[in-house]
């Protein structure tokens, strides 16, 4: 009987473990699969701004790249990543970006794409 009982607590412990393990690879495919989809967003915007640039021979100067809107980025303001927040572009660094799961500029979690 307590054979039966210790088999069966290591059973449990294992599945535990393993749902542990299967919890945690998830989590990070997840984040991978965020990042990644925010890269693929930024690229699609600093498209967009170089051919601005290039065919009106403009700068685009706003954080939220209005310019864009209609003839380059149908519905661009409603363009959010993938925690909520919108994408943004510094001009000077010519760089469109994410500010990422913790939704503050200029920090290590930052999805950057460079145009310039």
């Amino acid at each position: 009987m307590k054979k039966n009982i210790k088999i069966f607590s290591i059973l449990i412990m294992l599945y535990l473990l393993y749902t542990l393990v299967l919890n945690i690879n998830t989590h990070f495919e997840d984040k991978k699969r965020k990042e990644l989809h925010a890269m693929q967003w930024c690229q699609t915007l600093a498209e967009g701004i170089t051919k601005f640039n290039q065919f009106e021979k403009a700068e685009i100067k706003s954080q939220y790249m209005t310019e864009l809107r209609g003839k380059y980025i149908q519905g661009l303001e409603t363009w959010k990543d993938p925690w909520g927040n919108r994408y943004k572009l510094d001009y000077k660094k010519g760089i469109v970006y994410s500010s990422g799961p913790n939704a503050i500029d200029y920090d290590d979690d930052d999805i950057i794409v460079k145009y310039k």
